[in-house]
């Protein structure tokens, strides 16, 4: 993360989840960037949603236009949500 963490915008390629959701734990300005579709979107199209949804992506238009957001955080949603889940002891 340290490498991201130095950037003003990251770029993501279209088909890696994981790339866009680090780049999404920044706070930086998310650019996704087109590819040749080989299969359906599917997943990539929804993730990529969610993230446009949150304000942590866009799609690249050419430009490197800064934008704020809250950045991602779903180790630690994911931990509230095990703990939630845990029987009480």
């Amino acid at each position: 993360f340290a490498m991201l963490d130095g950037a003003d915008h990251i770029l993501v390629t279209e088909d890696s989840a994981n790339m866009a959701a680090e780049a999404a734990s920044t706070g930086k300005p998310v650019h996704i960037l087109p590819m040749i579709a080989r299969k359906a979107p599917g997943k990539f199209a929804r993730l990529h949603a969610d993230l446009q949804a949150r304000g942590a992506a866009r799609p690249f238009d050419g430009t490197l236009t800064p934008w704020a957001y809250e950045p991602l955080n779903e180790t630690e949603r994911a931990a509230r949500a095990v703990l939630a889940a845990m029987p009480k002891r």
